[in-house]
């Protein structure tokens, strides 16, 4: 297991859409490994990343601008 260097702190995403519903995925393969071993699923939810931004993450989403989320 690699440890996840913490001075990045912006996780790059990829919106895939499946039967009319939005799925965010993490690009990153080390990061993308220890968010699916907390969270149990391949995609991330809105409720994933406002708790991700509370730990001070940012996210940029691959090739298009990203929506705001807000609690």
């Amino acid at each position: 297991m690699q440890i996840i260097d913490t001075t990045h702190t912006t996780i790059e995403l990829r919106r895939e859409s499946h039967y009319g519903s939005t799925f965010y995925y993490v690009v990153d393969d080390n990061l993308n490994h220890h968010i699916r071993t907390l969270t149990g699923r391949k995609s991330i939810t809105d409720s994933d990343m406002l708790s991700l931004q509370a730990l001070g993450f940012t996210f940029r989403l691959r090739d298009e601008p990203l929506p705001s989320w807000s609690a």
